[in-house]
């Protein structure tokens, strides 16, 4: 994958990914990319199923906003600053934020590995890479629609081949350059990737205007963690009943965490059970309205006494 749109090697990522996250089973697809852009254009079922490609760094930062924006999360959720011209930069700590964007360098290759350690996450035989990674010579440089190649270990495709894909973060690269000319990492190699430019470990930087049919994207988004110890939400519960609660806290329309407590064995228990649980940090980004609803495993009501927060 050495070319005049390839730059210069850089660093390898070795650090885990600071928090849970969600990552796309495959590449953005054309008809994803133009369902969220709003393109309206009818194109054939064979392309729609394609990765999207010819996409610069900051038309796929236009899209993760977008995509957050429909998905309802407010504009403090969002991964990236809109800038003057469409070009965009990415907010700090985005990892915090609930909205769509692209991986880290350290997610991309901790999704891409899959728990391996060699360079491409099937082993070392050379006779199992056209059955993983659609690349030179038997691509005939054209990209394919994902899940037509072997996943990674946990499930994901063309990590490896098919289209490149752009990274989010900067790590290791020089930060003096206006968002016009800054260079951006790009992993993964795509159709056009000889077989042994097709590694996890294979690093190349791209200027993050430039929009090439190699390139496309995969997204991710954080999952809200729970911290057992300090912040967050604790709930005070009582019931005179001796069967049990289930406590529900509801952090958006999607998310959800549950806890199930059981009441005291014993007869000779107090007929009434008092309970303080951390059900989890809510707090992402700008503040969102949350809801916490509170069930009964039986039929005797369970009163809801104190909310500290």
């Amino acid at each position: 994958h050495r070319s005049a749109l390839d730059g210069q090697s850089t660093a390898t990522a070795t650090a885990e990914p600071l928090d849970d996250f969600a990552i796309s089973t495959f590449e953005i697809t054309e008809a994803q990319w133009d369902w969220v852009m709003g393109d309206a254009s009818n194109m054939p079922n064979n392309y729609a199923a394609l990765p999207k490609t010819g996409v610069s760094w900051h038309q796929c930062a236009g899209f993760c906003n977008r995509l957050s924006e429909i998905m309802g999360l407010p504009d403090g959720e969002k991964c990236y600053e809109a800038l003057p011209n469409n070009y965009y930069r990415e907010v700090a700590e985005a990892h915090l934020r609930g909205g769509f964007r692209m991986p880290t360098l350290a997610e991309w290759d901790y999704a891409a590995r899959a728990g391996t350690s060699t360079d491409r996450y099937w082993g070392r035989a050379e006779r199992y890479l056209p059955k993983y990674a659609n690349c030179r010579p038997r691509s005939f440089l054209m990209p394919i629609a994902g899940g037509l190649r072997k996943p990674n270990g946990i499930g994901l495709f063309d990590t490896l081949g098919n289209a490149t894909e752009w990274i989010h973060d900067t790590t290791g690269l020089a930060e003096t350059q206006p968002e016009s000319l800054a260079l951006r990492h790009i992993r993964g190699g795509s159709a056009w990737t000889i077989e042994s430019g097709v590694t996890v470990k294979a690093e190349y930087t791209m200027a993050a205007n430039l929009p090439s049919d190699r390139m496309g994207l995969r997204i991710v988004k954080c999952l809200i963690k729970q911290h057992a110890d300090v912040g967050g939400l604790t709930v005070e519960l009582q019931t005179s009943d001796q069967h049990g609660m289930e406590i529900e806290g509801q952090s958006s329309p999607t998310e959800t965490l549950r806890l199930a407590i059981s009441s005291p064995s014993s007869p000779s228990s107090s007929p009434k059970l008092g309970v303080g649980q951390f059900l989890g940090r809510f707090q992402r980004g700008a503040s969102i309205p949350r809801t916490l609803v509170v069930k009964s495993s039986s039929s005797i009501p369970v009163m809801l006494t104190s909310v500290t927060t």
